[in-house]
């Protein structure tokens, strides 16, 4: 017979033989005062390069703007220099978006990784001190809200 870990905790708790907690691991992880933290030192970290390609949009939108009010009294040679200076700007531009997108989600991937390894100790250093033998993170199948430590874990 199969049991749940919630199963398992509750014939743990009511037995004596244990102390067994349960942690949702992802609501830890959105919800702690440092992931707000970090989110905010992540968006300033990159929001010169953010203004910069918003620059070069506009200085794109214009210029893609005199290019068609323009054509008509331009030379043949100016047209075909504005239209490379546009061509140029629009592969600077995507290419700038692209690789500050794999930047960004590098950054971010790299800080959820650090937050988590700080959540794992938390939890741990929690455990150890209140006498829990064990802590069950999410998914779990079920679980009693008596043994659900997350709001805990959020208000230290």
């Amino acid at each position: 017979m199969l049991l749940s870990e919630g199963a398992l905790a509750q014939e743990a708790e009511e037995s004596g033989r244990g102390r067994i907690g349960y942690v949702d691991f992802e609501l830890l992880l959105e919800s702690s005062p440092q992931r707000k933290i970090r989110k905010e030192a992540l968006q300033a970290r990159f929001e010169g390069r953010y203004l910069e390609i918003d620059a070069n949009e506009q200085e794109l939108e214009a210029l893609e703007d005199r290019l068609v009010r323009d054509t008509a009294v331009m030379s043949e040679e100016r047209r075909q220099a504005l239209e490379r200076q546009v061509r140029n700007l629009r592969r600077d531009v995507q290419r700038s978006k692209e690789d500050l997108a794999e930047d960004v989600s590098l950054a971010h991937d790299e800080q959820l990784k650090k937050l988590s390894d700080e959540i794992y100790v938390v939890v741990e250093q929690y455990a150890k001190d209140e006498g829990y033998d064990l802590i069950l993170a999410s998914p779990a199948i079920y679980y009693s809200e008596s043994i659900d430590l997350t709001q805990r874990l959020l208000e230290r």
